[in-house]
């Protein structure tokens, strides 16, 4: 732990040496200099309302900035704090500090380069060079309704950055395909809640036709690079799941209509070329999404 440009006393995690993506960060500490302060999220001691929490800081003005970084939603207006927070008069508050985990001083990045996985299973997301900062998205944890609302970011991202935070990440479609695996158990409920609601349904199915896609562009142009036909092809972003995650269990169908005359051509191409039917099909399905991904909508896919 060392300085930092923001984060609580502007300190933050750095690493010591190359941490490559997918690398399982392993935190030790001594219990007899510091103490895990929180009580589970399911354990209804240390679980404070807004104003509780304000009224908190209002008896003891020294906790105000531990209280706004470390608290953390369990629900829309219930929130876990440390425990001796309660209790703590302004003289050992600057001790308590420093008896605490250095995970809390885990900084938020809008563009973060580690995940939890399992609130307590930490990954790289991507390499990670020594003297870089360690930062995690406040996102996985926090929503609207947390005390960092309204907070100017620093983190400095360029493409991503909220600039100030509304902590309203897990709204973003494309925030929830990269994130939602490593969100803690409240922010996992609100997207359950989001995409059982049909009106969220429909506005993300219309944000994701206007938007560019040049992940999903890449991909299929990586799949589709001297593809053969005998061979099936990967899911999409399959290639980016950890072997823990945890599915959603959610999936949906889809039909392709391609008339009489091409589909006889279709068997006919599929038979004589001793080539599974599926295979065929899932090709120019996947040709076909690559396309759209490029703004073509044409079916034309190679020109003799």
């Amino acid at each position: 732990m060392k300085e930092s440009k923001y984060g609580v006393d502007e300190k933050g995690l750095f690493a010591v040496e190359k941490i490559y993506k997918g690398e399982e960060l392993i935190y030790e500490y001594d219990p007899l200099v510091e103490e895990w302060p929180f009580y589970p999220d399911n354990d209804k001691r240390g679980k404070y309302t807004k104003a509780e929490l304000f009224k908190l800081i209002e008896n003891n003005p020294k906790l105000s900035k531990l209280i706004y970084y470390q608290a953390y939603n369990v629900d829309d207006d219930l929130f876990n704090l440390p425990f001796k927070y309660a209790v703590m008069d302004s003289d050992n508050v600057d001790d308590c500090e420093k008896r605490f985990p250095h995970t809390l001083f885990i900084n938020h990045s809008c563009d973060p380069n580690i995940g939890f996985i399992e609130v307590t299973k930490c990954y790289a997301l991507r390499d990670i060079d020594i003297g870089e900062e360690i930062a995690h998205n406040y996102g996985c944890l926090l929503t609207e309704n947390s005390l960092q609302v309204g907070i100017k970011c620093q983190c400095g991202s360029k493409e991503k950055c909220q600039q100030i935070l509304r902590m309203d990440f897990y709204k973003d479609p494309i925030w929830r395909q990269e994130n939602e695996r490593y969100c803690f158990p409240y922010v996992k409920k609100k997207i359950q809640e989001l995409l059982y609601n049909n009106e969220t349904i429909a506005k993300t199915a219309t944000i994701e036709q206007q938007m560019s896609m040049p992940d999903a562009s890449m991909f299929w142009l990586d799949v589709l690079h001297g593809y053969q036909l005998d061979r099936s092809l990967p899911l999409p972003f399959d290639r980016y799941r950890l072997v823990d995650e945890d599915r959603t269990g959610r999936g949906i169908s889809f039909s392709i209509d391609f008339g009489e005359d091409l589909s006889h051509y279709f068997l006919h191409y599929a038979s004589s070329m001793n080539i599974k039917l599926e295979h065929l099909v899932f090709a120019i399905y996947y040709a076909f999404m690559f396309k759209l991904t490029n703004g073509e909508t044409d079916l034309c896919v190679a020109v003799n």
